[in-house]
Parts: structure tokens; sequence; C-alpha cells
């Protein structure tokens, strides 16, 4: 008799399991199978494997950086559609260098951009709050040079009117401002970064890795319908190797 209580917990236990894992396999599946239907799908990059980097056609090259977890847009800090700088003056941060020629963005759950700056701060609380939606969102600026690039970084070059369409969903990202520019609501991880605060909400549905993605498939860019998952963001874009010489001119070698 002592033993039913016990089964009955065990029963209870195996059941929760198998029904996470149901959900996690739906959830993946759901994934897979929007990257076999991508948005965009007749786009036409003007970046293409198999053209040199002298040849290719004239656009403002964007870049997309995936460290495994998370991707962040980066595009030039000035071009003939907009320049940045007015929009996140550089007074706005701790220090920015003056060779700094990308600014990069990347949208969040602000208790996970601010308070887990490596996966070793990670605590279970704040990860469950972000996927239940529960907490703002902010948006990560930072200022770079192209030579802190990573050597092999995805790449696009876009017409005015795709980099327009990719800068408006960007600015359509964050509240309304009464200046021209916004303010830091807090410092980055160093001296040329900061956040911002930032429309929308995180979820398990609605991640930083969908942000990316649905701003890449409002400038026209293929890519998956829902990007979840860094890979479904760049699974479509053309991966370029910055070799050294060449990184510090922006030269590229096509791998993909």
């Amino acid at each position: 008799m002592a033993m039913r209580p016990i089964l009955r917990v065990l029963r209870f236990v195996g059941f929760c399991v198998a029904a996470l894992g149901i959900i996690v396999l739906t959830y993946l599946a759901v994934a897979l199978l929007f990257l076999l239907f991508p948005a965009n799908g007749d786009f036409k990059p003007l970046l293409k494997s198999s053209q040199a980097e002298s040849q290719v056609e004239a656009g403002v090259r964007i870049y997309v950086m995936d460290n495994g977890v998370h991707t962040d847009l980066v595009l030039p800090v000035a071009s003939t559609t907009l320049d940045w700088s007015a929009v996140f003056p550089k007074n706005q941060f701790a220090q920015v260098a003056k060779t700094a020629d990308l600014i990069a963005f990347g949208w969040g759950d602000a208790e996970f951009y601010l308070h887990t700056p490596n996966w070793s701060d990670l605590k279970f609380t704040t990860a469950i709050r972000a996927l239940v939606g529960a907490n703002p969102t902010l948006l990560h600026v930072e200022y770079l040079e192209t030579e802190q690039l990573p050597d092999q970084v995805f790449a696009l070059d876009l017409s005015a009117s795709q980099y327009r369409a990719l800068s408006d969903y960007i600015l359509a990202s964050m509240p309304r401002s009464t200046n021209s520019w916004h303010m830091a609501v807090a410092g980055g991880y160093g001296e040329s970064d900061a956040f911002f605060n930032a429309n929308g909400t995180y979820s398990v549905v609605q991640t930083c890795n969908t942000w990316t993605g649905a701003a890449l498939a409002h400038a026209g860019v293929k890519v998956s319908r829902w990007t979840p998952f860094p890979a479904l963001v760049t699974w479509y874009l053309p991966q370029i190797e910055l070799t050294a010489p060449l990184h510090k001119s922006t030269n590229a070698t096509l791998t993909k």
C-alpha cells in the first residue's frame, strides 16, 4: 500500500518529462518547417559567392554577427540613407573610437541583458521570466571598428530601399523620441556600447533572434519565416571570411 503514492508521483513525473519532450520536439519541428518556406524566396543578394570583392554591385554593406546563441545586425555608421550617430550620439557612450565606422544592434530581454553578462551568471528565475515575457526589452547598441568584426561573418549588400526598410525596422523597435536621438538607460559591457529602451516583449516565441530575422525579412532579405535560433537567421546568408592583412581594409574572401 505504501508504494502506491510513490508510483503515482513517478507516473506524474514521467508524464511531465514526456510532455516537456513533446513540446520541445514540436518547437524544433515548427522552426525547421518555417525554414523550408522562407520569406522573400525570390531575393537576389548583391553579394554573390561567385563574385570577387571588386566585382560586387554597389550597395550598402551590412553584416550579421552570430555568437552561437545571439545574433546582431551590424550597419555602417553613416550612409546616404542615415547617419546613426545622429540617432545614437556618441556622447551617450563612455568612449567611442573616432575610427568607429560600424554600429551593431541587438534586441532582447532587459533582465537577461543587464544581469547576465556571462552564461555562468544565468539564474533559473531570469530564464523563466524571459521566456514568459515578464520583463521589458532593450536595444543593445555598440559602435565598432571594421577590424573588430569576427574573422567569419555573414554579409549582404543591400540596395538603398532595402537598407532604408531595415533602418526603419530598427527605429520602430524603440519608443518614439521627442528629440532626434535617444537616451541610453544603462551602460553596456564595455566603453562603446549601451542599452536603450525598446518596444516589444521577449518570449519563447519572440526571441532575440526572431527580432534579427524579422528585421532582415522586412528589408526583403531571404530568411526563415521564424528564427528562434541563430542558425535559422543565417541559413540563407552569404558568409565571408575577413582575413589578415585584408581585414583592416574590409576586403573579404567568400566562403559560402
